[in-house]
């Protein structure tokens, strides 16, 4: 679907047309996996096929939104599903498929919100649908998108989940699946927003020229911002976890404290693969995910021969920070922004690192978990508006929201 945004103006409807295409050519193999697996009726075959049709819905709907550089729009579709699916899972708690239903009726109401939205803008053609040569031909022509990028997709799925296997039914799988779809929602948020405006707004030619100061800035202003929740969360993280998750987790809070630090620095380069989509470069970022899998499994396995399930799941976070390390230096050369540059922001940001640090350090003599929290962000957080509102992605950002 991502090639809606970079496809040619004359070519959108074909392109929307060959994902609907493409959509009603799966789902007779997913209603088999699905009847095969889970011995499922008629009914849950039917909301299988409905879940399908409302999730590609939403999806070209977004990608259109983007295209036309609604970004506003655009994020709150995403907004809404989360939203909703919550609501609805709440809701439906008490039921024993109250997940799915609660699914399931999120990508509902979020398709009939679009469907009053887009009404009068409608640019699919039902007709070319079913016209299989249209189909083939785009795929031929975005085989980029069409290849590439879905198996990096699904290499990349495989990679944050593969960890779940190993670790079976390890209490540590319950707490890093628990810390981490807590630790994962600002991701969710800052990646819905700004992967969005990045592959919309930057051309190729754009890219090698003045866009460090972009991605770079960008980089800098997420970390100044994050930095000091992190070290909140980190020095008081026995006490967060028992709040937030309960008394029985508190065990398991150096997890925590790892998770945070490593879903920190993977906050800080996840919505930079839009990158390789500017450059056309999705064999280079598939290749680059197939190797760090190998290497996730490798890791795992040597790890759970020698050593107890907990190690596999402290390799996991480790390995995830040396991912993201490894990501951010692959973007910098593949868009040749220059390793100077990288070297001098990282300065920057270990100084900044030093000085917050010897700042909590300082206060710390207040003995009040509240009052040192609350002095601390907000004196940070501020001084770290201040300066990211000084720096010229602020900006950049700012005209495109």
């Amino acid at each position: 679907m991502d090639c809606l945004v970079k496809c040619e103006e004359q070519d959108t409807k074909k392109v929307m047309s060959s994902v609907y295409s493409i959509t009603l050519l799966l789902i007779p193999f997913l209603m088999i996996f699905y009847y095969l697996t889970f011995n499922a009726g008629w009914l849950s075959l039917g909301l299988l096929i409905l879940s399908v049709f409302f999730y590609v819905n939403t999806r070209v709907n977004y990608f259109i939104d983007v295209r036309s550089k609604k970004f506003a729009r655009a994020s709150m579709w995403l907004a809404l599903f989360n939203v909703f699916t919550i609501i609805f899972q709440i809701l439906l708690s008490v039921k024993y498929n109250g997940l799915i239903l609660g699914l399931f009726l999120s990508l509902l109401t979020v398709s009939l919100i679009q469907l009053i939205v887009f009404r009068k803008s409608a640019l699919i053609e039902f007709d070319s649908i079913f016209d299989i040569k249209n189909t083939i031909n785009t795929i031929k022509n975005y085989k980029s998108y069409t290849l590439y990028l879905t198996l990096y997709s699904l290499v990349s799925s495989l990679r944050s989940k593969t960890i779940y296997i190993f670790l079976g039914g390890s209490p540590y799988a319950g707490a890093l699946s628990q810390f981490e779809k807590v630790a994962n929602a600002p991701n969710t948020l800052v990646s819905s927003v700004l992967r969005p405006v990045i592959f919309s707004s930057i051309d190729k030619k754009e890219i090698n020229r003045s866009v460090e100061y972009i991605l770079g800035g960008l980089l800098s202003v997420l970390f100044m911002l994050g930095l000091p929740f992190l070290m909140i969360l980190l020095k008081y993280s026995e006490y967060i976890v028992g709040i937030v998750f309960g008394e029985k987790w508190i065990e398991y809070d150096s997890l925590f404290a790892v998770c945070m630090v490593s879903t920190f620095v993977m906050l800080l380069i996840n919505w930079m693969d839009r990158v390789f989509d500017i450059l056309g470069k999705q064999k280079i970022v598939f290749i680059f995910e197939l190797i760090f899998l190998s290497i996730y499994i490798a890791g795992f396995v040597i790890v759970s021969m020698l050593e107890e399930s907990r190690n596999v799941a402290y390799l996991y976070l480790l390995l995830n920070i040396f991912f993201a390390f490894s990501w951010l230096l692959l973007v910098y050369h593949q868009a040749q922004l220059g390793y100077k540059n990288l070297i001098r922001r990282m300065s920057y940001l270990v100084s900044y690192l030093i000085i917050m640090y010897l700042y909590l350090s300082v206060i710390d003599g207040l003995n009040s978990i509240i009052l040192i929290s609350v002095i601390y962000l907000f004196t940070t957080v501020v001084l770290a508006i201040y300066i990211s509102s000084k720096m010229r992605c602020w900006l950049w950002i700012k005209s495109r929201l």
